[in-house]
C-alpha cells in the first residue's frame, strides 16, 4: 500500500501503458472507417461499424444478430476478434448494441498486425472502400 499513489505503482503504470495502445486502436479503427467510443479508463473500446455494413459479407454469418454476423466475418477474413455487444443485452433491448463491437487494446502487438491484414483486405478486395 505504500506504493499506492505513487509514480511507480501498478495502477499508474498500467494506466500510462495503456494510454498509447487506446490512441493507436482509436486511430486504426478509425482508419478503416468504424467510429470508436474513446473510453476514460479499462482497455476494452467500443467502435460503430454500420458505415461498414454494405461493404462486408454479413450474409455468409447466420447469426440472428448483426454484431454476431461482424464479428465472425471480420475474425474469419481480417483476424480481427471483436466482442459482440449484444451478448449483455437482454432481447428486448440487442438492437441498441448490434451496429457495435467491443474490442480489446492491451496488446498493442496484436493491433500491428492486424492493422496490416485489414489494410491489406481493404487494398486488394476493396470489401470496405476505404481507400
Amino acid at each position: 500500500m505504500e506504493r499506492l499513489g505513487q509514480p511507480d505503482c501498478y495502477f499508474r503504470s498500467l494506466a500510462m501503458e495503456l494510454l498509447p495502445k487506446r490512441d493507436y486502436m482509436a486511430k486504426f479503427l478509425r482508419e478503416v472507417g468504424m467510429i470508436p467510443t474513446i473510453p476514460d479508463a479499462g482497455y476494452f473500446m467500443l467502435a460503430n461499424w454500420s458505415a461498414l455494413e454494405n461493404k462486408t459479407k454479413l450474409h455468409e454469418e447466420t447469426d440472428e444478430n448483426k454484431d454476431y454476423r461482424f464479428t465472425k466475418w471480420m475474425t474469419k477474413n481480417v483476424g480481427l476478434q471483436g466482442i459482440p455487444p449484444t451478448a449483455f443485452y437482454g432481447p428486448e433491448h440487442k438492437t441498441l448494441a448490434e451496429y457495435y463491437v467491443r474490442y480489446c487494446f492491451i496488446k498493442v502487438s496484436a493491433c500491428a498486425v492486424i492493422k496490416v491484414n485489414t489494410i491489406t483486405l481493404i487494398k486488394t478486395t476493396n470489401d470496405f472502400g476505404v481507400c
